[in-house]
């Protein structure tokens, strides 16, 4: 919404950041104060709460205050505090409102790359087990993929299985685990399976990310532009140029698809709903 300029990040007042520890690299946090807090002149930039329970993350002191010193400066100039009586302090402060859950449904156009990115997905799967010690599991989650495994390619079979994950993903939710605990069943392709093993972890980690607002898009370009890896990719018969191109347009697209402002339009009913509902019932218990 930003980079739509829907919104712009000098309305806000106050920005909560989670796991603000991850604000270095090329992390999304380090990317919005360097493309939108830093540009804004002090007085018109929202105040930061950056939150973490991992502030020491290094093997030594020396490492680990070395490591603070370059988040206070990535966040500008910032400085820690320590909750250390969460419970008197805090406690008066609780909220008491009622939590009503939205769950906002994905729009035509991230259901269409979400399926393209599970058939992708599922062939890089079969060609995987094929080479590796997967090949003939019957438990969870390989038993969802035991069709993939044995008609590699067709296309029949790939799109039902995208069909299915596509309503439900949770098989696939420890599979990411079990490829990386993986091994090669032959010396002849050692190179290429854990390229293939590294390939096929990546996209498991970004199929969560669609419709969530994350930037996977600028990963997965980096993954599937040309390369070595790619081509040994194409030769087992993965269409690495085809999602390529469905990435870049969806990208491109990303500004033309009006069922995302259709997703706005119902969070912002409900709420306006739900808000005159609560006024008049808190009307109608004052006059009683």
């Amino acid at each position: 919404m930003l980079q739509r300029e829907l919104i712009r990040w000098e309305e806000f007042s106050l920005i909560v950041l989670d796991e603000v520890h991850h604000c270095n690299k090329l992390h999304p946090y380090l990317k919005l104060f360097n493309s939108h807090h830093h540009t804004l002149i002090p007085e018109s930039r929202p105040k930061i709460l950056g939150l973490t329970a991992s502030p020491a993350g290094k093997s030594t002191v020396s490492e680990t205050y070395q490591m603070l010193q370059g988040l206070l400066k990535n966040l500008g100039g910032a400085k820690i505090a320590v909750v250390e009586r969460e419970e008197e302090d805090l406690k008066g402060f609780e909220s008491s409102a009622e939590i009503h859950a939205i769950n906002v449904p994905l729009s035509s156009k991230e259901i269409q790359f979400r399926r393209h990115l599970l058939e992708y997905i599922i062939l890089c799967y079969s060609r995987f087990a094929q080479m590796s010690s997967l090949k003939n599991s019957l438990t969870a989650p390989c038993s969802y993929l035991v069709d993939a495994v044995r008609y590699p390619g067709d296309r029949q079979v790939t799109t039902s299985l995208a069909e299915r994950f596509l309503k439900d993903d949770e098989p696939l939710a420890d599979l990411t685990g079990v490829i990386i605990a993986a091994s090669c069943s032959t010396k002849d392709n050692t190179q290429t399976f854990t390229f293939l093993q590294l390939h096929l972890v990546k996209l498991l980690l970004t199929l969560p990310e669609v419709g969530t607002g994350a930037n996977f898009v600028e990963e997965l370009d980096k993954t599937l532009s040309p390369s070595d890896n790619v081509k040994e990719f194409e030769k087992l018969g993965l269409p690495c140029r085809e999602l390529h191109e469905k990435v870049l347009q969806f990208a491109a697209d990303g500004n033309k698809d009006l069922t995302m402002f259709s997703k706005l339009i119902e969070v912002w009913v409900f709420h306006g709903f739900y808000f005159r509902v609560k006024c008049l019932n808190l009307l109608q218990d004052s006059r009683g």
